[in-house]
């Protein structure tokens, strides 16, 4: 018997696209290995909803009071998150929104970037609303020490800046917290904190918590006569509470009383409190207490007066410890952000290298890209763990250092790739704040400061989704550059190409992380639009082969720092460069 003919009424499920979107879902999962478009069976009523969605998607933008307003994204906690002001009219908020569209045989997820003068739809004659300038947002991709000269600038400007500092620094006093407690590095945290403090006249409370939370013990002399100065701070008889309102003081004053009974829980191990830092202390403490980072920079903004638009969020939300490892050309392996930035000296005086490994690459773990990284775990003993593992193994107390040119010798080849490893020395791969990937769609201004490429910038760089999320943004429309007057320890004769060419592999390599179905890498212009360099500059500039990869070269006079004549950026016309880039004159 021959089966009856099938309705093909029956069989057309009604399918629609999302309000936003120019095509079908497109599947990225099991069951879905060449990228086909999902269809979705819709309801006819929800079918009806979606299409007058839609349709108020393609409406120009009015300049009458309208009662609609942009949706806005929860986070995986359920918190709601600010919708950015400068949203084109009718847009969806995502944290990586690129439009979606059929994919091409040369490029099977390369996604349309929508201009001002196009809807969500991709039609063009419509007005998008916008906000331009600095205020739209600028988004700082940094370290600590350099970029703290840059903060009043930034904050002139516009107080919508969100700074983001990568957690992995295990240098100074950071070092013997992670020594004996543990968790993420907060000093380039605590730092920025510190430099974002609006002192005024009439608040002389928060000058007074400014110092104190800036203060630092003595880095030399009887450890005694320092362990009994920071007794007097927790016991709140210290000079430098003097000033402090009380409320404010027993609030700050319960987190030091919190870390000094985690540290006698742990005296066996003799914590040093030699050139602590207070601040530091504190932020350890109230994470400590939270479990939470981002809880503990909460509380410090709070007290200090930091308030909303500005923020400053850790590059990895964690409350763990991160290390990272730089693998070089020659096949060594370089653990700890101490050891690849600078020569570094043990409290004791005594030579710290900071574990240099060269193994084999028959011990190797296989990364998501194919790419094998060192199994370092596996070729080293228990006691040469301990002494390599700069993070989680640290047996060095307070470690030391001098970044001065004339103290750092330059690394014996150049770095290859930067990667994050755990305690035992096998690459992780920490997924990245979420608040940085909203920042990236939400701002308009992307800002790689000056500072230390492999220790400062690029550790910001290599994490899933952080490339795809700079190069496909619609919001970032200037992806400034700010280029370093001098080559460091890490950047031994490198020119403009190669700090742009570093940058571009670390953010492709990214892109390996965020599925198989996206380009195998994008060009430097999707990462960087402009380049600002000193007219002084000792690191080479090739203004034409820069240009030619599709990167604006802005000269910025500068001037010669007089305690170490290097060439450095002078604030007035930095401030004058910048703008003239975020105003679209440059």
């Amino acid at each position: 018997m021959t089966p009856p003919a099938s309705d093909s009424k029956e069989q057309k499920l009604p399918t629609a696209t999302l309000p936003g979107m120019t095509g079908p879902l497109i599947g990225n999962g099991p069951g879905y290995t060449h990228g086909e478009a999902i269809a979705l069976p819709i309801l006819s009523s929800f079918s009806k909803k979606m299409q007058l969605s839609a349709a108020s998607d393609i409406k120009p933008c009015s300049t009458a009071t309208t009662t609609s307003t942009p949706s806005i994204p929860t986070a995986a906690n359920g918190a709601s998150l600010a919708a950015p002001a400068h949203i084109p009219c009718g847009a969806s908020v995502s944290p990586l929104s690129s439009a979606a569209s059929t994919p091409s045989k040369t490029a099977p997820f390369s996604s349309t970037t929508a201009s001002p003068q196009s809807n969500a739809n991709g039609s063009n004659g419509q007005l998008a609303c916008v906000r331009g300038g600095a205020d739209a947002g600028i988004v700082v991709v940094s370290g600590g020490t350099a970029c703290n000269s840059l903060v009043q600038l930034l904050q002139d400007m516009t107080p919508n800046v969100t700074y983001v500092l990568g957690i992995s620094d295990n240098g100074g006093s950071t070092s013997e917290i992670l020594r004996v407690l543990d968790g993420p590095a907060i000093g380039d945290i605590r730092s920025r904190l510190i430099r974002l403090i609006k002192p005024e006249p009439s608040d002389i409370g928060r000058t007074a918590i400014q110092e104190l939370l800036g203060y630092r013990l003595p880095g030399h002399g009887d450890e005694n006569a320092i362990k009994n100065e920071w007794v007097e701070i927790v016991e709140g008889s210290h000079r430098l509470w003097q000033h402090i309102p009380s409320e404010k003081k027993e609030v700050i004053r319960g987190f030091l009383i919190y870390i000094q009974s985690e540290i006698l829980k742990r005296a066996h191990k003799r914590f040093s409190f030699s050139n602590g830092s207070i601040g530091n202390f504190f932020l350890t403490g109230a994470r400590m207490f939270f479990g939470s980072l981002e809880s503990a920079i909460f509380l410090f903004a709070a007290i200090t007066g930091i308030t909303q638009p500005t923020r400053v969020i850790p590059v990895i939300n964690t409350n763990h410890g991160i290390a990272i490892a730089a693998l070089l050309k020659d096949g060594h392996t370089i653990l700890g952000q101490c050891a690849i930035s600078h020569p570094s000296l043990a409290a004791s005086g005594d030579s710290f290298s900071g574990g240099h490994v060269r193994p084999s690459m028959t011990s190797a773990s296989t990364t998501p890209d194919g790419s094998k990284t060192p199994d370092l775990a596996a070729m080293l003993s228990s006691s040469q763990q301990e002494d390599s593992f700069s993070t989680l193994k640290l047996t060095q107390n307070n470690i030391y250092f001098d970044k001065s040119p004339t103290q750092s010798s330059s690394l014996q080849s150049r770095i290859t790739r930067l990667y994050y490893i755990n305690e035992y020395g096998q690459e992780i791969f920490p997924p990245p704040n979420p608040k940085l990937l909203y920042a990236l769609a939400e701002m308009e201004t992307l800002v790689y400061s000056i500072g230390s490429l492999y220790t400062s910038i690029i550790p910001c760089l290599i994490l899933k989704d952080v490339g795809r999320g700079i190069a496909e943004s619609r919001s970032l429309k200037n992806k400034i550059f700010m280029l370093n007057g001098t080559n460091d320890r890490e950047t031994p004769d490198y020119t403009a190409l190669d700090f742009i060419w570093a940058i571009t592999n670390a953010m492709n390599h990214s892109l390996k992380l965020s599925g198989q179905f996206w380009p195998n890498e994008y060009k430097p212009a999707k990462y960087i639009t402009h380049l600002i360099y000193l007219d002084n500059s000792e690191v080479q500039v090739d203004t034409w082969g820069i240009e030619k990869l599709g990167i604006e070269c802005v000269p910025c006079t500068g001037r010669r720092d007089p305690s170490s004549d290097r060439p450095i950026y002078d604030e007035a016309y930095l401030d004058k460069t910048v703008r003239a880039i975020l105003d679209g004159e440059a």
